[in-house]
């Protein structure tokens, strides 16, 4: 109770609803997911996320990130990501609102919505996920538009060793989402059948670099020097959204190869001395299931310090404590 950094821990266990509510009965200024820095975001409420298609493991992901990338892929959002920017008003002020204050999404949601939920998200951050020194690197190395292998180095020196941990498994998450979308979108209009519909804006590589480049890298303050440099912008984020699979940009453990529709699963790792609540969604729809509680770890190694170090295991049937005494009794009868 003394440990402020133990309060901090089992406080983040909390989902933002319940701190929003703990906040106003103490009277103070309830928490918002909107605009805030993203380390306070996953220090404050971050959850543990194992990916069932990619099988990557994602320590303290913002809550409302994770929820609104996993149900875009289940409902198939990448056939709406055209009409984004035409998304109905309401729809959009009931997810910022859902999104700002932790609340459960409700069902239904255009697809179109949640694009455009997803994107002021991040747009709102007060940083880009890349940073925005990373834009001047971008700029002042002048990367070859085909030099990708170069673009790769830079990408993966930056997200192991220049940026903070969070930043990097966020960028990362979104990175790979957006892959998957856009090799979803690609398969499908691969095995299109019958005349070109030209009505529809399928989504591309190169449509969601456009969109989503300055989620990643943009200039503080964005000047006409700037803004003539955007294409070099441009061609680094397609590179990390073609590459998010490639495991030399990958900053966590091994990935473990899962298929979709299975369970998800974490373990202990070196990168984190904690289980929490890892987000995970099923086929009923996003859910938090709860990680093995620290207390379980601590008894089972007092168990074993008392048993002499011997290892604890579950045994089909243990001894009564009356067989026990009962035995000592017939021993000391008999003379020992």
């Amino acid at each position: 109770p003394n440990s402020e950094g133990a309060r901090e821990e089992l406080r983040r266990r909390f989902p933002l609803m319940v701190q929003r509510r703990d906040a106003e009965l103490f009277e103070r200024e309830p928490p918002v997911t909107f605009g805030v820095a993203l380390a306070d975001l996953c220090n404050g409420f971050g959850v543990d996320f194992t990916d069932k298609t990619t099988g990557r493991w994602y320590p303290r992901l913002p809550p409302a990130l994770v929820f609104l990338c996993e149900i875009m892929e289940r409902e198939a959002a990448d056939e709406d990501f055209g009409t984004m920017f035409s998304a109905n008003a309401s729809a959009v002020y009931q997810i910022v609102e859902t999104v700002d204050h932790g609340k459960p999404f409700q069902k239904d949601i255009p697809s179109s919505a949640l694009w455009c939920g997803l994107k002021l998200f991040l747009d709102c951050l007060p940083t880009p996920l890349l940073s925005f020194e990373a834009y001047e690197d971008t700029v002042n190395f002048g990367f070859s538009a085909e030099d990708k292998e170069k673009q790769l180095r830079f990408l993966q020196d930056l997200l192991h060793s220049r940026l903070p941990r969070e930043m990097s498994y966020v960028a990362l998450y979104v990175a790979s989402f957006l892959h998957t979308l856009c090799k979803t979108s690609e398969s499908k209009e691969a095995s299109r059948e019958g005349p070109p519909d030209y009505t529809r804006v399928p989504l591309t590589f190169a449509l969601a670099t456009k969109v989503f480049t300055p989620t990643f890298l943009r200039p503080q303050p964005m000047t006409e020097a700037w803004r003539r440099n955007l294409s070099r912008a441009y061609e680094m984020v397609e590179t990390l959204l073609r590459n998010a699979e490639d495991d030399r940009l990958w900053i966590g453990r091994k990935r473990t190869h899962m298929q979709k529709g299975t369970d998800a699963d974490m373990d202990s790792s070196s990168e984190s001395d904690y289980a929490g609540i890892v987000a995970s969604v099923d086929d009923g729809g996003p859910e938090l299931a709860e990680a093995q509680p620290p207390e379980a770890n601590e008894l089972a190694e007092a168990a074993k310090a008392a048993d002499g170090g011997k290892t604890v295991s579950e045994p089909a049937e243990a001894q009564p404590p009356e067989a026990n005494e009962l035995a000592e009794a017939a021993k000391a009868a008999d003379g020992g």
